[in-house]
């Protein structure tokens, strides 16, 4: 009986050990999803419409922003240019600062999510 007993207490201290550490690891994934959200919109609305699109790129990484995953693009055949900037949450959700841009100008801007 007592080894049942032992096995139940192990068990039940497992589980709450693991419950912990979900709780810790989705409350982490909660703020850095909101702070990297918030970063994407504070940036966004630093750009206006007709801006230049030079130093962009720079401008979003000394802010924060994530090298790896923000780009400029552009399209071969429409010569449509685009730019995203990338701020990433604590796996792999993403909150982008996307521009389209024409002559050197910024044309249109959107925020969007990507996870």
């Amino acid at each position: 009986m007592k080894a049942i007993q032992s096995i139940f207490i192990r068990l039940i201290k497992t589980l709450l050990l693991m419950a912990l550490a979900l709780l810790t690891i989705g409350l982490a994934a909660g703020y850095y999803n909101q702070k990297s959200e918030q970063q994407a919109k504070a940036y966004c609305s630093s750009i206006k419409l007709g801006d230049s699109s030079k130093g962009l790129l720079e401008k979003g990484l000394a802010v924060g922003a994530d090298k790896r995953h923000s780009y400029y693009y552009k399209d071969a055949t429409t010569q449509e240019e685009s730019l995203a900037i990338a701020f990433k949450g604590l796996f792999i959700d993403r909150h982008y600062c996307g521009m389209t841009i024409k002559n050197e100008t910024i044309t249109s801007k959107k925020l969007f999510f990507l996870d």
